[in-house]
């Protein structure tokens, strides 16, 4: 948080164009409601791009609230590492549960705004996120997004010369939610156990029919 009001009150709100992109190791995962999952993000920049900072939140598409919450940030070895918002505020419960996103930005910024990051692929972070116990089969997706929606991950260059500009080439993380193997176990067992059930209401039924005097 030091640099922070210096790296603010430097930006300037120059639209730019620049030759850097944000992924995650992975585009999809297979969760069970109730789980746990992580991914994590990196950075590459080129053509002599300069980066000092990350400005960015978590959102869950389709727009739901308490299916998924943050529960934890790691920057071990990232570059970026004063913090935008201190984790004891992000990971929040309140803050990090997505709403349909987290409500504190995540980004960082170089410990010293006057050295910039530059051509390479380097580590951002690594978030694990806590699926709610009821949350529903079915396929979501995860993005990250501005302070304004529509927008995505902003990053700046050097100081003083800050530009700033949107991540346009963010590929969303599919979760698709599916049963526990022993939930479908159970749930197979039950519907077992009344097919059995109805069978016998029925043969008793049947002979109750036979039985009865004309």
């Amino acid at each position: 948080m030091k640099h922070l009001t210096a790296f603010i009150a430097l930006l300037l709100l120059n639209c730019a164009q620049g030759a850097v992109s944000i992924s995650s190791n992975t585009t999809s995962v297979t969760i069970a409601p109730g789980s746990s999952f992580t991914v994590s993000l990196s950075m590459t920049i080129s053509e002599s791009d300069r980066v000092t900072g990350l400005s960015y939140f978590w959102q869950i598409n389709p727009a739901t609230t308490g299916l998924l919450t943050l529960i934890n940030r790691n920057t071990t070895g990232s570059p970026l590492s004063d913090f935008i918002t201190s984790n004891n505020d992000a990971l929040n419960p309140s803050d990090a549960t997505l709403s349909p996103r987290n409500t504190k930005d995540l980004g960082a910024v170089t410990n010293d705004p006057y050295t910039a990051i530059e051509n390479g692929e380097w580590f951002v972070a690594s978030y694990t996120f806590q699926a709610n116990a009821f949350m529903l089969n079915g396929i979501y997706s995860l993005n990250l997004t501005g302070a304004t929606d529509g927008t995505t991950a902003i990053w700046s260059g050097p100081a003083p010369d800050f530009d700033s500009y949107n991540v346009t080439e963010w590929i969303p993380i599919d979760i698709t939610v599916v049963p526990e193997p022993h939930s479908m176990t159970l749930a197979l067992g039950a519907c077992a156990l009344l097919a059995l059930r109805r069978q016998r209401i029925q043969r008793t039924s049947n002979r109750v029919m036979t039985c009865s005097p004309f």
